[in-house]
């Protein structure tokens, strides 16, 4: 209803002021308008509004954020890739997948131009239909952030990937069946390393879960 719809989304600004946070994603945003609600309910922190409309025709739902950083250009790629992708183990299903539901923002951290791109993936993270899909649309963002990384922009990739991390395990050790998260955490693969990392490896693994769900309040 739309009480219960405006009450959430006053819990929702309360997290986010407790959270104070100068760059804030968001996944499974309505519209702009609600977005923009969102933004009223906090103007204290003065956040700007990012959002691009996404292509996402199955919920509607968009990406988006609010910084405190003003970005210089953003945008949304609608690249697609071939999977299964190289190096991939599943061979379920092939085809050609984009991701709908993404953007990309260009602002400065003080003197460092960074790239921040957000993202919502494919869910079902053990279904082999899935998760080969999911690799194709990593496979989308690692080349939108190797792309920023050879220009020599730093780069932050959030959002909800829907699937698990081989090396950096969640609270339930779980493994993933796909390599998404591995490649996104190498989007430059003629550097040696990883150019990204996992920001879960700075908290303790007890502590590596993104959903609590108190089934009876």
């Amino acid at each position: 209803s739309p009480t219960a719809a405006d009450a959430h989304l006053a819990r929702i600004g309360s997290v986010i002021a407790a959270l104070g946070a100068d760059y804030v994603s968001l996944e499974e945003v309505e519209d702009a308008r609600i977005l923009g609600r969102l933004a009223d309910l906090l103007s204290a922190f003065g956040y700007e509004q990012i959002f691009v409309q996404g292509r996402d025709t199955a919920t509607g739902q968009d990406v988006a954020a609010l910084s405190r950083i003003p970005p210089d250009r953003v945008g949304r790629t609608d690249a697609r890739a071939k999977y299964p992708i190289f190096s991939s183990n599943l061979t379920c299903k092939s085809g050609s997948k984009g991701v709908s539901k993404n953007y990309w923002a260009e602002l400065e951290i003080g003197v460092i131009p960074v790239t921040v791109i957000g993202v919502h993936f494919l869910a079902f993270p053990n279904r082999c239909d899935r998760a080969v899909k999911r690799e194709a649309q990593a496979l989308v963002i690692a080349r939108l952030a190797r792309d920023a990384l050879r220009q020599g922009w730093e780069v932050i990739v959030l959002g909800d990937m829907n699937d698990f991390d081989g090396t950096v395990l969640d609270a339930s050790s779980d493994r993933p069946i796909s390599i998404v998260l591995k490649t996104l955490k190498d989007p430059d693969p003629i550097r040696p390393g990883d150019e990204l990392h996992n920001a879960c490896d700075r908290i303790p693994q007890s502590e590596r879960y993104t959903a609590w769900y108190d089934r009876n309040r």
